[in-house]
């Protein structure tokens, strides 16, 4: 499992991806959503099958991100089925900022800190 992990925090992206690496994912780590970008054009088709993205990122938020990804996804002809998986992860909680990641086309929204 490929995972891409975009969180601006130095220290909560380290932790995030030793954990899902000592699980046995390949991971893949961006501080914003330009690198997160350079990092999907340069693996071209062989794009990572999940995102663990922060909202609030300096910049371009997770939401805008995430668009953002959707139309490189679409534009180089990947069906809907084989898209990114997409989390949002948040310090912000409350039922309102769930349904907003939802909307948005996050498979989920985990409150942060993450609980391993």
């Amino acid at each position: 499992l490929q995972v891409l992990v975009v969180e601006d925090h130095d220290d909560s992206r380290d932790l995030l991806a030793d954990f899902l690496a000592a699980q046995g994912a390949s991971v893949l780590a961006a501080a914003n959503a330009h690198e997160a970008i350079v990092q999907l054009e340069r693996l071209h088709d062989d794009a990572p099958s999940v995102l663990l993205c922060d909202i609030a990122l300096p910049g371009e938020d997770g939401y805008a991100l995430l668009a953002r990804i959707r139309r490189y996804e679409q534009a180089r002809g990947r069906p809907p089925h084989a898209r990114l998986v997409a989390f949002a992860v948040s310090a912000f909680t409350r039922a309102e900022d769930r349904e907003r990641s939802l909307a948005a086309g996050f498979r989920d929204h985990l409150g942060k800190p993450l609980s391993q």
